[in-house]
């Protein structure tokens, strides 16, 4: 613009040109101003529309992994705990990286959060670790609800931010306890979230940039500038019922920062003008322009819980944790065939899959643990994992549910391999006869010994040496008389006529004189002491048509030497709310007696040549008998690798607890009771 200056003296036309030249001075002052404002108020809009772009970036990009951390209210690192680990972060991180340090309260409950690009996750982590060793991180999603009703605001440095607040050096209360304090007494349904997004920067540019404007001699400024500074942004939800009740409890949170107050600084809530965009900058973890801030600042606002730090009702760690010793067999360092895999280690969210070998479960495995606890998911783990490598194996299943569920994992080249046996199917029920003739002396005497040990556990305190007697007996008789079955155990009893057509067929003189002479003479005491009790409980078991369905055929289409052999899935399915208990009982251990019988038969084979087959016991102190304790003791040899499992150890008898603490090999404790953890 051209402004010219009249130079000639005095007259009307020289007092124009003066104020012609004040006005057009005015005008271009004006002009000037207005072009000034515009393009101020045009780089703002500008500005915000690139803040309003860059959330949008970063609420449509998967690039931030949130981890939620977990330390011990016990714990002994304090706030210079974290001051040293934002220190740590800072030398790592590269200028302008952004992360974000979040306290979230839901249902009262506190929980600590670190957003960062999914890049630097490990390198974080491995920064909390070094300052919380027992610290417990897990990668998890964004835990932000819907903010309908959320009252937001965000708190800034009151004067020039080069200027310190207070400190934890100097502060005699711990914000955290007051934060906590009030957010203990929020309402149900009520949520707050506090956040600090932070951006590293470069220390040696602010320290340069800044020392022009600091005095020479030291400053609460100065100090400041000389610590690792990060640009950053304090922001709080409050999240109620509706927004105006969210308002009034936001109030009450952003009041606790005055605690911060210095003598050169303090916190206030900002006041947004133009496109503030807040809750969203929230979400995205972004922020246009913010404070300095000191780590040691920000380890006052945000650290975690300490001992004699009293934060109630905080998302904590309460186990320690240690890595998992190197002699596991991890997949991928061993061949598969000889692992069952089953679990998987977390330590410091280093997951690796593991397993038992396969020759250490020859040995045997012991599970216990309350119900609930796990102990049929490990189960099955386990037997997925002998199905998957085409190892034969066997389920005694008490409930029946697991037995039907192992059939979905049954591979199709293995269906032919599936024995299922499920006595409760009365449209085809499978013949089986536990009592089927041996010729062989040996095995007659090791079934006798089986079944006088379940007819022991069934009678319990009603048991007597005149039962153990008889049973020997009948057993031995039965077992060398072709078409017998288990219906034959009364009528052995009480048809005369049954009884002598038996006799004829007993070689056995020992067994034969019982018969001809003992009983015959003592037949009246024998009825009294043995014969009733004995035909109640036989009378009983096979007067359910369930049972007398499999048991009363005289083939016996169960070939158990066979399928251990052929390395077959057997899946035993003997509900007992089918069944009933003591029927569910008898006929499992029916079961167990033949799969003896079958691992004995073995010492006729060569030990290299005998296949490993994996024996699974559910619920094993219903069939805990004094027999089982001689199995437990001989399988190994004949690669019967059995796993037991229960509740608790005083379900099982005095005998039997010493033979399986005596000879198994390898045992896992879920979450047991105070007697068993003592044990």
């Amino acid at each position: 613009m051209e402004v010219t200056v009249p130079v000639s003296g005095g007259g009307p036309g020289f007092i124009a040109g003066i104020f012609g030249f004040f006005g057009s001075l005015i005008n271009f002052l004006f002009t000037l101003a207005f072009f000034i404002a515009a393009g101020f108020l045009l780089n703002l809009i500008i500005s915000k529309l690139f803040f309003r772009k860059l959330i949008s970036d970063h609420l449509n990009k998967d690039n931030k992994v949130f981890l939620l951390v977990k330390v011990a209210r016990s714990s002994e690192q304090k706030e210079p705990a974290f001051d040293e680990f934002l220190r740590a972060v800072h030398r790592i991180l590269p200028s302008g990286t952004v992360f974000s340090l979040e306290l979230a309260s839901t249902n009262q409950f506190l929980s600590f959060y670190i957003v960062v690009p999914s890049v630097y996750k490990n390198a974080i982590e491995s920064q909390l670790y070094a300052q919380y060793p027992n610290a417990e991180v897990e990668a998890v999603k964004d835990y932000l609800p819907p903010l309908e009703t959320a009252a937001f605001a965000e708190i800034d440095f009151k004067h020039f931010s080069i200027n310190p607040i207070i400190t934890y050096y100097s502060l005699k209360e711990d914000i955290l306890k007051s934060f906590s304090s009030l957010l203990s007494k929020t309402q149900p349904g009520e949520q707050v979230f506090f956040q600090i997004v932070l951006k590293r920067v470069g220390s040696h540019f602010w320290q340069r940039g800044f020392q022009a404007l600091l005095v020479k001699h030291e400053t609460p400024a100065t100090i400041k500038m000389s610590q690792d500074l990060y640009m950053g942004k304090a922001r709080v939800i409050f999240v109620a019922k509706d927004k105006s009740l969210a308002q009034i409890n936001l109030n009450t949170v952003i009041n606790i920062f005055k605690i911060a107050k210095s003598p050169n600084n303090e916190l206030k809530r900002k006041r947004f003008k133009i496109f503030p965009a807040p809750i969203l900058s929230f979400k995205a973890r972004v922020f246009d322009s913010g404070d300095l801030w000191s780590s040691s600042e920000i380890a006052t606002l945000f650290h975690f819980p300490y001992q004699g730090s009293i934060v109630s009702n905080v998302v904590e760690s309460t186990t320690k944790r240690a890595p998992a010793p190197d002699i596991l067999p991890f997949q991928g360092l061993v061949n598969p065939k000889d692992v069952s895999f089953f679990g998987e280690t977390n330590y410091r969210n280093e997951k690796r899959i593991f397993g038992i070998k396969r020759i250490d479960r020859r040995r045997h495995l012991y599970v216990v643990g309350k119900t609930g606890s796990g102990k049929s998911k490990l189960l099955e783990l386990l037997l997925i994992s002998d199905i998957l490598s085409g190892a034969g194996c066997g389920l005694l299943d008490p409930h029946g549910d697991l037995a039907e569920e192992m059939l979905k994992f049954v591979p199709k080249e293995r269906i032919k391999d599936v024995v299922y046996i499920n006595p409760s199917d009365k449209d085809y029920p499978i013949g089986f006869n536990p009592l089927e003739p041996v010729t062989d002396y040996e095995s007659r005497q090791h079934l006798s010994t089986f079944f006088i040990a379940i007819f022991k556990k069934l009678f319990a305190a009603s048991w007597n040496q005149r039962m153990e007697h008889l049973i020997r007996y009948i057993t031995l008789a039965l077992l060398e008389t072709p078409d017998s079955n288990v219906m034959g155990i009364p009528r052995i009893l009480s048809d005369t006529s049954f009884r002598q057509r038996v006799i004829m067929q007993i070689k056995d003189p020992v067994v034969k004189g019982f018969w001809t002479n003992e009983f015959s003479a003592s037949a009246e005491q024998y009825s009294k002491e043995a014969v009733v009790p004995i035909m109640n409980k036989v009378g009983q078991f096979i007067a359910n048509p369930i049972v007398r369905n499999m048991i009363g055929q005289m083939n016996n289409s169960l070939n158990f030497a066979k399928f251990m052999d052929e390395g077959k899935i057997v899946l035993m399915n003997i509900s007992k709310g089918k069944l009933g208990d003591e029927n569910a009982a008898l006929l499992g251990a029916l079961f167990i007696t033949k799969i003896q019988q079958a691992a004995l038969e073995r010492a006729r084979i060569p030990e290299d040549e005998r296949r490993d087959f994996y024996f699974y016991v559910d619920e094993f102190q219903n069939f805990a008998t004094e027999a089982f304790s001689y199995i437990l003791s001989e399988a190994r040899k004949y690669h019967l690798d059995l796993t037991i499992a229960h509740q608790y150890i005083a379900q099982l008898p005095e005998d039997v607890k010493a033979t399986a603490f005596g000879n198994v090999g390898s045992l896992i404790s879920f979450a047991v009771g105070g007697d068993d953890a003592a044990y």
